[in-house]
């Protein structure tokens, strides 16, 4: 679990600075991508679906980043969709769920 919150808080750390952080090019596994689909992993209590969108390594260090709880935390949804675009590095399984209570 602490590994987890260490590369939660670096992905974060590394959104809110404008991707100022290096990396080394091998530690990269996949390009910026064009487009990202989301899956439905579940629906919330009024039924509306909640969406997660997968990428980086299946089976590596898992990372979740959930942008929004309630419904006014706008800067989390900011930081799902910056980290979008963003490549992952090598070994992480990073989950954005971009709303846990759509």
């Amino acid at each position: 679990m602490r590994s987890l919150a260490v590369a939660l808080c670096g992905s974060i750390m590394f959104a809110s600075t404008g991707g100022a952080l290096s990396a080394s090019a091998d530690s990269i596994t996949s390009p910026i991508p064009s487009a990202i689909t989301p899956r439905i992993i579940g629906t919330s209590v009024e039924g509306r679906p909640i969406e997660a969108y997968r990428r980086g390594t299946p089976g590596g260090t898992v990372v979740l980043v959930i942008g929004v709880i309630h419904g006014d935390e706008i800067a989390g949804l900011k930081i799902v969709d910056y980290l979008k675009t963003l490549p992952v590095p090598t070994g992480i399984d990073l989950w954005l769920v971009p709303s846990m209570n759509p």
